[in-house]
């Protein structure tokens, strides 16, 4: 079985792709922020020092207000991203995209709908994503519908706090898969949904990843057509 539609993307679709992917992290130390703002009035207020230590007051309230608006509306600048976001429309059909301002980066490509995966294909590249690639995830922008990449320890807000991998947080969009509104359908995204669901059933853990080394299909499927 096989389906597909063409894409288009502008910079202010990408970054809604971006935050689909990347905002969990600050949404969650947002929640955490401001339950510890909040908490500290609380006992601020109980104890009666809520206005004998203003100083304090006001960081507490700072926390409370800045966790507030992270955990609802994450704000996400490209603008220190320049790489992560060329890279991703280099690999989308623009073949210019790292002699253009941000700005002016658009990418065309096609998706096609496969038993293993997805296949995006461009001017500049053809990406082969399997199923088992998504979270199972998926995220509602003003655009379409993003079924999330599934980042692993990369999204976990106690190993990013201890500090074991937030100088090397991986923010790639690679590996998403963007549906856009005219083609994002119920009957549609619950078949992508399914077949997540199945390929991550089947080379899920350490015995599924051993079953995906040895799985002849997959590997051709990974590999793709055999050119003359």
């Amino acid at each position: 079985m096989s389906t597909s539609y063409s894409v288009h993307v502008d910079l202010g679709t990408f970054k809604q792709m971006f935050v689909a992917q990347n905002s969990n992290l600050q949404r969650v130390a947002g929640i955490i922020l401001a339950v510890l703002g909040g908490l500290g009035l609380v006992l601020m207020v109980s104890g009666g020092d809520l206005f004998k230590m203003p100083e304090v007051t006001l960081v507490l309230l700072a926390l409370f207000v800045l966790g507030l608006a992270a955990s609802i509306h994450p704000v996400m600048s490209l603008s220190g991203r320049k790489g992560v976001v060329q890279d991703w429309f280099s690999r989308h059909g623009e073949a210019n995209a790292a002699m253009l301002p941000l700005t002016e980066l658009s990418g065309d490509y096609q998706v096609s709908i496969e038993d293993y995966g997805f296949v995006e294909t461009s001017a500049t590249t053809v990406n082969r994503i399997p199923w088992f690639v998504l979270s199972g995830k998926t995220a509602k922008v003003p655009s379409g519908v993003c079924f999330l990449r599934d980042s692993g320890k990369n999204s976990s807000v106690i190993y990013n706090l201890i500090g074991i991998n937030w100088a090397f947080r991986n923010e790639d969009v690679n590996g998403l898969l963007f549906i856009p509104s005219e083609v994002a359908t119920p009957e549609f995204l619950q078949l992508i949904s399914s077949k997540v669901q199945e390929s991550r059933a089947a080379y899920g853990g350490r015995k599924g990843a051993e079953k995906a080394k040895h799985d002849e299909g997959l590997t051709e499927w990974m590999l793709g057509p055999k050119t003359a």
